[in-house]
């Protein structure tokens, strides 16, 4: 008889787990973007009237850490702005909303008389770097009147009255006895003379030069929402009780040698 014989044992390797992954260095956290730059919230369009201020040149470079190009800067007031404002506000209406914006284009087609009335006494023969002066002084105030006076007319507008008045007030003041000569005036024998030249009650800003002179710096005259028409200023600035004569400067001393 034979012998059953049993199938043979297959002996299996025991199953290898899989290695592990090598270990990974866990990824950076995440930067928080850059805080964007500054910019204040936009208000909705909107002003019951306007400032028209115009600078004295002389005074604005007397300034301390201002210096103009060319010097002497221009002998006759030239425009800082036209500011929108509303009633029983003493800050001016700023950063609005704007119904369209200013371009290089428009500026680009003002600029002779940009330069010649409304320049930026630090570069005032250089249209390209005064550029963001003129960009600001609409982003900052011409947005808030943007509805009634889109670009255009917003600067066809203040070049008309800064041509306007500042040589009716450079000719009264003359003819009140006021000139450009280091000599203090009062400041309301001033207003008197500015009244002439507009018909209403201004306002006068004052500056400390260095040696802390008060210089009569810019004058403002109230304009009606037309943009146009002279109004009374409900209130005033008023200088130190005891300082209320001012000088109007003259040219800088060093910018009347004749250069060899």
């Amino acid at each position: 008889m034979c012998e059953r014989k049993s199938p043979p044992t297959v002996t299996t390797a025991p199953r290898r787990s899989p290695p592990p992954p090598p270990l990974r260095s866990p990824p950076p956290p995440l930067r928080s973007p850059p805080p964007p730059p500054f910019t204040p919230p936009l208000q909705e369009p909107g002003f019951d009237y306007f400032f028209l201020s115009l600078r004295w040149p002389n005074a604005f470079c007397e300034l301390p850490g201002n210096t103009c190009d060319p010097s002497p800067p221009k002998q006759y007031f030239t425009i800082h702005g036209l500011w929108q404002q509303k009633y029983f506000h003493i800050l001016p209406a700023e950063f609005c909303r704007q119904e369209s914006p200013m371009t290089l284009a428009i500026l680009a087609h003002y600029g002779e008389e940009l330069l010649e009335f409304w320049p930026r006494l630090h570069s005032a023969d250089d249209f390209g770097s005064s550029l963001t002066f003129w960009y600001k002084q609409w982003l900052r105030y011409g947005s808030c009147s943007s509805k009634e006076f889109p670009p255009e007319s917003y600067i066809d507008k203040t070049i008309t009255l800064g041509s306007t008045y500042g040589p009716l007030i450079m000719d009264e003041l003359e003819a009140a006895g006021i000139e450009p000569n280091e000599e203090a005036y009062n400041w309301e024998t001033i207003l008197e003379a500015v009244k002439e030249a507009t018909g209403k009650e201004a306002n006068l800003a004052c500056e400390e030069d260095s040696s802390g002179t008060l210089l009569l710096h810019e004058i403002h005259i109230c304009i009606e929402a037309d943009a146009e028409t002279p109004m009374n200023c409900g209130w005033r600035y008023t200088p130190d009780k005891y300082r209320t004569d001012l000088v109007f400067a003259s040219p800088p001393p060093s910018s009347l040698s004749t250069p060899l």
